[in-house]
């Protein structure tokens, strides 16, 4: 009985909202990488720029693409960031972690300089686990496994909404983190919220009161 665009705006104060679940640091051992999302005005009326063709090879350049920096610590605490548009740059991803490190944290990265330079800024120790997909790391605690995970999860999880306006990226980067969050039974609002905007968990949790009515 309302609007799409109610339905629509009501989505989106939700998601806003679920900023409040992300952790305020990360510990321990912190893997950090990005993945790239296409830069999309989708639902603009007025676009900055001309639509793209089919089989435009500009298309694969990053400067075309969004950065989504994805950290996460053993322990499951994990922040993802839009960075910007084009290559993660200094400034974008200082933006988006600075003060996100427990002083005693080890940042754990592939071998682009720009996570260094964090580590260093942060007044933290940086250990480069791979080069090119190649593990150079000695101990084998240094590697950066689970953050390629949640990129692969990531990716399905975007996947159903044919592409996400640039604008509205972080929103459903809130949504996928609320889906994988597992929340404490004891915190009845945080998990009303996770349940409202997992359908699979809705119908779970519906089937499960259904169950016991009978």
């Amino acid at each position: 009985g309302i609007s799409y665009q109610t339905a629509f705006n009501w989505r989106h104060k939700i998601l806003s909202s679920t900023n409040e679940l992300t952790p305020k640091q990360l510990e321990g051992i912190v893997e950090a990488d990005d993945t790239f999302f296409p830069y999309s005005e989708k639902g603009q009326k007025q676009k900055s720029r001309k639509p793209r063709k089919r089989g435009n090879s500009n298309m694969t350049l990053k400067e075309n693409k969004v950065p989504v920096v994805v950290s996460t610590d053993r322990k499951g605490n994990t922040i993802l960031s839009r960075a910007g548009i084009g290559s993660v740059k200094r400034e974008d991803l200082q933006a988006a972690m600075a003060g996100k490190f427990h002083p005693e944290a080890i940042l754990c990265s592939d071998g682009a300089m720009v996570y260094k330079g964090l580590a260093i800024r942060e007044g933290i120790q940086h250990v480069k686990s791979a080069v090119h997909g190649r593990p150079v790391a000695k101990n084998k605690a240094y590697n950066i496994q689970s953050v390629n995970q949640l990129h692969k999860d990531l990716k399905v999880f975007m996947s159903r909404f044919n592409g996400v306006s640039t604008k509205y990226l972080q929103n459903y980067l809130n949504w996928f983190m609320t889906h994988k969050k597992k929340l404490s039974d004891a915190d009845k609002i945080r998990q009303i919220i996770w349940i409202s905007l997992t359908y699979a968990a809705a119908l779970e949790y519906y089937q499960a009161i259904k169950k016991s009515a009978t």
